[in-house]
């Protein structure tokens, strides 16, 4: 499995995930910058109050323990 495909793996897993928890419109973005972060996953729900929750997320692939020297 190459880096890019683990990464889109990752990016349709959180994003599942973020829609279990009531976020809606999750936007894969790999070109958007945030402060210079570059974010992979945006995603907004709306709280009882009426204001807006943003979650930004970036994910990082680390190669397994055993494979560390």
């Amino acid at each position: 499995m190459t880096a890019v495909h683990r990464i889109q793996v990752l990016e349709r897993e959180a994003g599942n995930i973020l829609k279990t928890l009531g976020y809606g419109m999750v936007i894969v973005n790999d070109s958007r910058c945030f402060r210079y972060v570059t974010f992979n996953l945006t995603a907004c729900r709306e709280r009882e109050d009426g204001t807006i929750e943003v979650v930004m997320v970036k994910l990082k692939i680390f190669p397994p323990y055993d494979q560390i020297s």
